[in-house]
Order: C-alpha cells, then structure tokens, then sequence
C-alpha cells in the first residue's frame, strides 16, 4: 500500500525501526499506515521494555492491523498468532485489530483454509482477511475496510477549516 519495501529475514531483530507513510484513498482521505516491527514471543522481561516504543505506537492506533504469514507451517502459524493475541490482549487492550492473513499467492488452498481455521480458533471476534502484500490481492477490500473501521471522513471532517 505504501509501495516501500523492508529488508526480511527469518530471525528475530531484522527489521528494528518503523516507518510512517501517508495512504491517501481515492474517496480523498488518508491515514497514517506505521509498520512496525513485528511481535516476539516469549520475550524476556528486559527485551520486553525495549520494546516498548512499539506498544505505545500500538496503543495510540485507531487500528491495528496484523499480518499473519499464511505460508507458515500451521504450529508456526498458531505459534505466532498466539503470542500476538496475547500481547494484544495484556499489552493493548481495547486495540480494534483486523487480522490479515497474508501470502495467500504463496499457500495453496488447502494450506490457507487450515490457518484460517487456526487464526479463527484464536481471533475469534476479530475480522480476518486474506491478503497477498506482493501482488495486491484484495488490497482495494483491505483499504475500503481500513477506511470504514477508522470512518476517516467523518472522524477528521470536523478539523477541516472552512470559511475564510
């Protein structure tokens, strides 16, 4: 959505900083989209207060999405998810999350509705959407989606100046 690109890897601490770009809609708002970098599970007490900054950008979000990777085994899938819904849930309560379930280019089928069903399992109350963030796939649902659960016009119409 930002057309920017990180460095990836398959190790903790491969991307340490985050990013703010502008997405500006083609209904004419925009919205702030920060990447951060991602959850780690089990982290040490100590790692965890470095890790702050990323909460307390998390705990200012209007909205969070959370990527999952659907090419992932399924016990890394569920893995992954469960230390997300955790912090999520000890860390940032009251958050509004979408889960997007991404790499739906790489995973076949099958593969997919297996993740869906553990992500489900885990994020019950939570949208899910499948999302390919290489090719696009549904990326004009993701925004429309992004933009009804900030209700962008409406919330920051009132800072608009009119008048003179």
């Amino acid at each position: 959505m930002t057309s920017e690109s990180k460095d990836v890897g398959l190790g903790p601490f491969t991307t340490l900083s985050s990013f703010a770009r502008k997405i500006s809609m083609e209904s004419g708002s925009s919205f702030i989209m920060v990447d951060s970098i991602g959850f780690i599970e089990e982290l040490n007490p100590l790692l965890l207060n470095a890790f702050r900054t990323t909460l307390s950008e998390l705990a200012n979000s209007d909205l969070v999405l959370l990527l999952i990777d659907g090419s992932d085994d399924i016990e890394t899938v569920v893995r992954k998810t469960l230390a997300s819904h955790e912090v999520m849930q000890n860390e940032v309560p009251g958050v509004p999350i979408l889960v997007c379930v991404n790499k739906i280019d790489v995973a076949t089928r099958e593969h997919l509705e297996r993740v869906l069903k553990e992500v489900r399992r885990i994020f019950e109350t939570e949208e899910i959407m499948e999302i390919s963030s290489k090719t696009g796939a549904n990326e004009t649902v993701l925004l429309s989606k992004i933009e009804e659960r900030l209700d962008v016009p409406r919330r920051f119409s009132s800072l608009t100046k009119t008048g003179p």
